[in-house]
């Protein structure tokens, strides 16, 4: 389990370059300060239909006529292809790749003393 860190929990990143979110632009998206007079027009959804942006309690999302409320994760993954927003992934700590990579050798090395299935 990891453990919380303060301020890492709910940090936002802008929709055009995937660097921190300071601020909002004119539609109440959080962006960068490099990209707040920028908007994400065109938007579409997958039936077609364009996208609203909206503003809510949780922070932004986007609404569709015809599908409703869509967050803003699965707007920018239906839109991704050209348009130049980036999708928030989670990234991997360093440490889970070093623990894995202690665990593959542990295990290699326990291996080593015992008998293969065929010799059995």
């Amino acid at each position: 389990m990891r453990k919380k860190v303060y301020g890492q929990s709910q940090t936002k990143a802008c929709p055009f370059c995937g660097k921190l979110a300071t601020t909002k632009n004119s539609q109440g998206i959080e962006t960068c300060i490099d990209h707040k007079s920028k908007s994400m027009d065109g938007m579409v959804c997958s039936c077609g239909s364009v996208l609203q942006p909206k503003e809510g309690k949780y922070g932004a999302f986007f609404l569709c006529f015809n599908c409703g409320p869509i967050s803003m994760k699965k707007a920018l993954e239906m839109n991704s292809g050209g348009n130049g927003y980036k999708v928030q992934t989670q990234k991997k700590d360093k440490k889970d790749e070093d623990n894995k990579a202690a665990r593959d050798f542990i295990a290699r090395e326990m291996n080593k003393g015992l008998p293969s299935v065929d010799d059995l």
